[in-house]
């Protein structure tokens, strides 16, 4: 597999704060790619404006790495379905995108076409490492205003392009530049492609420019999921608005002192601010697509982050006949099954047992039920309570959580044996009887677990990709009153929400993860939770999930014989959850069920749970691992 790395950089607050909103989704599109990012620090040589970035890709293309991406600061991705690898063309050592009427719709004034430089994927090549010095050396003699990009045209020979008369051929350097895809580089307001994968802000400044970036950054979650037509749509109401910032500011900078001109100038600034106010949010941009796309873009709206619309209409049905649900039994008495988690596609299924110190992991068949019995026992831990799966580049990384005070990390790949890879352990790392964890999406760059003993959720940061490294110390723990011995924990697919079953009173607590830009560009939930369940009929929170379509909440109980669900409402302020169960499944029959509660009334109902697709796995000492099918809408 070709090493790739994404490289960008900045420098000053206006660019720091673009890269709050713009880093996260680099980071989303690296993970789920195998890519490394490297944000390059400002160049010592005096690069102090965009021509930094020619010395940072030689830096990269020097570093070992196979392609190059670069993005510009203010490059916004939208979408993580697309691998730009896939379009990679042979004998090309240099991919960019030409706007222009044959390859964009253009939305703005009129432009001479041209290669737009804040989007390259670098072949590593004799050529490309050659070309990009070649470049360098024309820093301090280019004047035109486009800087890098205008020696990058003259390079070529593209002079009309820049006013510098007719164009020269340069078929030495021509032959090994590529054509990429504007989807990779589509400019709101300027140059657009039909579905993009991002949009780039270029041509804007200062707190117009940040606005754009930060509504856009709003709606991300429709491109991850919304049909091609519906992300073209909401594409191109977005240009429509930036292409009226773009006139207004045309119009200001030719705005003359006095005179007739500059009242029908300034009367037509009024009218493209009322233009922009009337396109400029997302929700307000609904209003003006057609009705088919305006209904199903709130219904992604309300879905993925919450935001009301229309009135509530999600359902979740679980599947209970007895031939449609799979029992995975101990092989022994003393195999209590605690914690469960599918892998990232779902063909595994990992379970902790906590007495025999070991992971079992059941292989998924052609069929789509699971075989009988483990093909890996993942031996040699310290009482594994909980574990969770997510990629890590190429690899797969599998976590465990020991009570004992210690988060094991393995490269799970394939049929062989999981392989140790690292730990969180000691006492600065802070776990105390740790029997919850998860990886946080999107980018599942961060681990949080569960301290039972100290009433808290730590946070740590991943800090390398290879080697696999965290950190040992936590970065964040978050803590509230409602939090009381927390057993498990789960999070959206989006990352946005947090849900905690709290053990010790009989609780769910859910929180909302906070903006990175007012979170300093950290990753914090809270600090007060959006909703606190404390429905009387839980006994014994132990493990909750959310379905991964309509966010449905499903809570085990350690002290019932049933698991609850949860449903989701829209409001004003966001998703809330209702406080009363939508459903209940009994997983046991109720005599074995009482002969383990009548000894402890914290024992004898489910405790693992997962989520994934179509499938609910449900775990306890007792019924060993039940999997049942259900569906959402």
């Amino acid at each position: 597999m070709p090493r790739c790395c994404i490289v960008t950089a900045y420098q000053g607050d206006e660019f720091a704060k673009l890269a709050t909103l713009t880093l996260p989704r680099m980071e989303a599109f690296a993970a789920r790619h195998g890519y490394e990012l490297i944000v390059h620090p400002p160049d010592g040589a005096g690069f102090t404006d965009s021509w930094m970035k020619i010395p940072a890709i030689i830096s990269a293309l020097q570093g070992g790495f196979d392609f190059v991406l670069w993005l510009d600061i203010d490059a916004l991705i939208l979408r993580t379905d697309r691998d730009i690898l896939e379009d990679a063309q042979p004998g090309a050592d240099l991919l960019v995108s030409w706007h222009g009427p044959q390859t964009a719709r253009l939305d703005g004034a009129p432009f001479p076409p041209h290669y737009n430089a804040g989007v390259y994927l670098i072949r590593r090549s004799e050529w490309s490492l050659d070309f990009f010095t070649r470049l360098l050396a024309l820093h301090g003699e280019v004047t035109h205003p486009w800087r890098e990009q205008a020696a990058l045209l003259t390079m070529l020979g593209y002079n009309e392009s820049l006013g510098n008369g007719p164009n020269v051929a340069n078929e030495i350097d021509r032959a090994h530049v590529g054509h990429l895809d504007p989807i990779w580089n589509s400019i709101p307001g300027i140059a657009m492609a039909t579905d993009p994968v991002i949009h780039h802000f270029a041509g804007l400044t200062g707190k117009t420019r940040l606005g754009l970036v930060r509504e856009n950054v709003e709606i991300v979650p429709l491109y991850e999921t919304a049909s091609a037509a519906v992300r073209s749509a909401l594409s191109h109401q977005i240009s429509r608005r930036v292409a009226a910032e773009h006139a207004t500011q045309s119009l200001k900078r030719a705005q003359t002192a006095s005179g007739a001109e500059y009242q029908n100038q300034t009367a037509e600034i009024e009218r493209l601010k009322h233009d922009i106010a009337r396109i400029r949010a997302p929700r307000q941009m609904l209003r003006s697509l057609p009705g088919v796309i305006t209904n199903r873009l709130r219904d992604k709206i309300d879905q993925l982050s919450g935001i009301s619309s229309s009135s509530p209409g999600f359902t979740l049905k679980i599947d209970e006949a007895p031939d449609s649900v799979q029992t995975l039994w101990p092989e022994g008495k003393s195999e209590r099954f605690e914690g469960l988690a599918f892998s990232t596609s779902g063909d595994t299924l990992g379970v902790a047992t906590a007495d025999t110190n070991s992971v079992l992991l059941y292989r998924r068949t052609e069929s789509g039920a699971f075989e009988d019995t483990p093909y890996i026992r993942l031996g040699g831990l310290d009482y594994p309570h909980d574990l969770s799966f997510s990629m890590c580049g190429a690899d797969e990384l599998l976590a465990v959580a020991q009570r004992t005070g210690a988060l094991a990390l393995f490269r799970a790949n394939g049929v062989k044996a999981p392989e140790p890879v690292f730990e969180i352990s000691g006492a600065e790392a802070r776990l105390t009887h740790s029997d919850g964890v998860s990886f946080v999406p999107p980018a599942n760059d961060y681990l949080a677990a569960c301290n039972l003993g100290s009433s808290s959720i730590s946070f740590y940061p991943r800090i390398s990709h290879a080697p696999v490294r965290f950190a040992l110390k936590p970065d964040f723990e978050l803590t509230h009153w409602s939090i009381f011995y927390p057993d498990g924990l789960a999070f959206t697919q989006c990352g946005r929400w947090l849900a905690i079953a709290n053990h010790g009173n009989g609780s769910v607590s859910i929180f909302q993860r906070r903006s990175r830009l007012l979170a300093g560009a950290k990753l914090r939930y809270g600090p007060e939770p959006i909703a606190i369940i404390d429905d009387k009929s839980l006994r014994y929170p132990h493990s909750v999930a959310f379905t991964p379509r309509t966010n449905h909440l499903i809570v085990t109980n350690a002290g019932g014989n049933f698991f609850s669900v949860y449903e989701p409402r829209r409001s004003h302020f966001g998703l809330r959850w209702s406080h009363v169960p939508s459903a209940q499944t009994i997983v046991a029959d109720e005599k074995t069920f009482r002969a383990v509660n009548s000894g402890s009334k914290m024992e004898g109902g489910p405790k693992g749970l997962a989520v994934h697709g179509n499938n609910i796995a449900v775990c306890s000492p007792e019924i060993g691992v039940r999997i049942y099918s259900f569906h959402e809408a």
